[in-house]
């Protein structure tokens, strides 16, 4: 996804309003600049090259978070207690998505399933630990409850819970 400068303060701001502590607020100011340094449209963004290798540093090894940078995220994102966190680069996620401590979204695994990833609608919400793993589509208005496992689709308007994951009920 391909952003001017300009979206990203734009989207920051609309991020660091719904942000709650000052670490959560640096890890989504850093991931927005260092993403835009990787996929931005100006050349001005070969400026903003060394924070992304500071956002890698600070994340991953400090923080214990694996957010790549470029990662295909819609705007409103909100990170809680992001440690354990883990999410493929290749995955897309759409505008107004929470996710929590331990969450992991990827693949399968190596060879042939190493591009089988994940397709995250729009408001979906994730309990701390949930995984989702696999080519899946996740449809917008989600709630996907703590500790749960989700490896085949599910459908908009739903709460996903589990062991193995069930659809609880849908969202009215």
């Amino acid at each position: 996804m391909k952003t001017s400068l300009g979206d990203i303060f734009r989207i920051l701001k609309l991020e660091l309003g719904l942000a709650k502590g000052f670490r959560m607020s640096s890890v989504i100011v850093f991931f927005r600049i260092a993403s835009y340094a990787i996929n931005g449209q100006s050349p001005m963004r070969h400026f903003f090259r060394p924070i992304a290798v500071l956002y890698k540093i600070y994340t991953e090894f400090l923080l214990g978070i694996e957010l790549p940078a470029g990662t295909e995220i819609g705007q409103g994102l909100r990170v809680y207690h992001g440690v354990g966190l883990v999410i493929h680069k290749g995955v897309r996620i759409g505008t107004g998505c929470v996710l929590r401590q331990a969450v992991t979204i990827g693949n399968k695994g190596e060879g042939e399933h190493a591009d089988l990833l994940p397709v995250i609608g729009d408001n979906v919400e994730f309990g701390a630990g949930a995984t989702v793993i696999g080519n899946l589509k996740i449809g917008d208005n989600v709630i996907i409850g703590a500790g749960t496992v989700v490896t085949k689709d599910v459908p908009s308007n739903s709460v996903v819970v589990g062991p193995p994951a069930r659809i609880l009920a849908k969202k009215s």
